[in-house]
């Protein structure tokens, strides 16, 4: 096992080969969190692999697929790339699942991250033991090389998943080098609460492994929750992959690599949200006291239609027209504003917006029904979007009435626009690392060569040596004095005579300054 996963991993690397990341140290950002500038452009890349369902081809065979249009996406420059669902499965789910502390894909990934610079998000079918148990699960890798965490499928589709699979129970963000990241995997896109959720736990760009979707999902998707998505499809359907801004435009272009296609955008993340969220509001007298119009920018209402009572907030008003106002709080440039509601198809909406020592104007065109092509009736308050030019406001108000209806219910009004705030993360920027860090090689067994990294907090001398298991010394790697920042050592498995040396376990010793680490390392010849 060990040595075909080597085989599979070696040839990535060619023996002699040496890579050494740079990051720029930012001495300011020492004493604090990261913070970051705003806005922040960044290209994301969406693998279209049109072979994907002959799950009969061996791991080794579909990882060399995927490896030219990682190398395209990486000679592009794009900042983290997304593969499709279910590239990585076998013949069955069962027989192509891995467990993630000894993943031939999860390694593969480590390698392309570091070789082309680039941050990737893969679908894996993960096998954890103790009790047996299949998951549907996303895993990312940063740009480093790093793993840095999974997302579990929570919504399994109906059938042979949901039969098969155990559901994850949580959707978390992740911090990468272009900004928190949300991932949901396909069918998970049916629904419209888990992006939603993602957005409220501070996502700013969700990317989305899928079998098969429809791009009306991804769009209703942006305009609820004003963040771009980028989604991998795994077969030629009514869509290809794509990749979708903040507003729900298309921003993607097809690379043909082979027989497969990278889909390649740029989008803005860091300083376009909602601006409603519980603002202070005012609404007309028709208003029912029990549905406040605060309801209507509180963030706690639910697009599905069955939620629980508790999560289905709306405001309600009577006697039509009837209309609510939105403070800010200051002026902002604001270019679209949304609404969530059910029923939608017999009412009229305007809107108009003031700054705060200005007069109310006409700001919009009607609003667009974009409503999700939810199947089988899973979900679905339509989401209405009004789009425009910018606009600088502080009050926004919306007028609704209708030639039919009596009253009317709003489960949530949102506001889009852009702030100046300091968040999310700057590309390729970095805190000065606190403490000397050595990492585990990989891969690992190995054959015929291996890489480790190490990270040394400020400029200083080293030394990296290897030993066998007995104590003796079997080469060294590196001396001398090295910047700070993450270096990176390779080892071919011989002796300082340049002789191969046997299989077996072999310790690297790295010494900076006063501290010294240490990994083991398995040579399988």
């Amino acid at each position: 096992m060990f040595n075909k996963h080597g085989q599979i991993i070696k040839r990535m690397y060619s023996s002699n080969q040496s890579i050494v990341l740079r990051f720029i140290v930012i001495a300011a950002f020492l004493h604090v969190h990261l913070v970051f500038s705003a806005p922040r452009e960044v290209k994301v890349g969406a693998l279209f692999m049109q072979g994907t369902h002959d799950f009969s081809s061996p791991l080794e065979t579909k990882i060399n697929e995927a490896a030219p249009l990682i190398a395209e996406a990486g000679r592009q420059n794009v900042d983290v790339v997304v593969l499709a669902e279910t590239y990585f499965e076998g013949k069955t789910v069962a027989s192509g699942a891995q467990n993630l502390n000894d993943s031939v894909v999860l390694d593969s990934m480590k390698v392309w991250a570091v070789k082309h610079n680039i941050n990737i998000v893969a679908q894996v079918y993960e096998l954890e033991t103790n009790p047996t148990k299949l998951y549907n699960t996303a895993v990312l890798v940063n740009r480093n090389g790093e793993y840095i965490g999974k997302y579990r499928k929570v919504n399994l589709a109906p059938g042979t998943e949901a039969n098969l699979l155990t559901p994850g129970d949580s959707y978390p963000v992740f911090d990468m080098d272009i900004g928190k990241v949300g991932v949901l995997i396909c069918w998970d896109g049916w629904f419209t609460d888990p992006a939603k959720t993602l957005v409220d736990n501070g996502a700013e760009i969700i990317l989305i492994p899928t079998s098969e979707n429809d791009f009306r999902n991804m769009r209703t998707i942006t305009a609820e929750n004003g963040v771009p998505v980028a989604y991998s499809v795994d077969h030629r359907n009514d869509i290809p992959s794509g990749v979708f801004d903040h507003h729900g435009d298309s921003v993607f272009v097809n690379y043909e690599v082979g027989l497969n296609e990278i889909a390649i955008g740029t989008v803005t993340l860091g300083n376009y949200k909602n601006l409603a969220l519980n603002k202070t509001v005012l609404a007309s007298e028709g208003t029912d006291a029990e549905n406040p119009a605060s309801n209507a920018v509180d963030g706690l209402y639910s697009t599905e239609r069955d939620a629980p009572d508790e999560k289905q907030t709306s405001w309600k008003a009577a006697s039509l027209p009837q209309w609510i106002e939105i403070d800010l709080g200051k002026d902002y440039d604001i270019d679209r504003v949304s609404i969530a509601q059910f029923n939608t198809e017999e009412y009229e909406y305007q809107l108009e917006g003031r700054t705060a020592d200005g007069a109310y104007e006409l700001i919009s065109t009607p609003f667009t029904n974009i409503e999700t092509e939810i199947e089988w009736d899973i979900a679905g308050s339509e989401i209405l979007s009004a789009r425009f030019d910018k606009k600088q406001v502080r009050y926004v108000k919306l007028t609704v009435n209708s030639s039919s209806a009596s009253d009317v219910t709003i489960n949530e009004i949102k506001v889009f626009g852009y702030t100046d705030e300091q968040t999310g993360i700057k590309k390729n920027d970095m805190s000065a690392a606190k403490d000397f860090t050595l990492l585990q090689n990989y891969p690992n067994p190995f054959n015929p060569s291996t890489i480790v990294r190490y990270e040394l907090p400020r400029t200083g001398h080293i030394e990296a040596t290897i030993f066998d298991i007995s104590g003796r010394k079997v080469i060294s790697l590196d001396s001398g004095y090295r910047d700070a920042g993450i270096h990176t050592l390779s080892w071919d498995a011989t002796d300082e005579s340049g002789r191969r040396v046997a299989s077996g376990l072999y310790l690297l010793r790295v010494r900076a300054g006063r501290h010294v680490k240490t990994v083991k390392m398995i040579y399988m010849r």
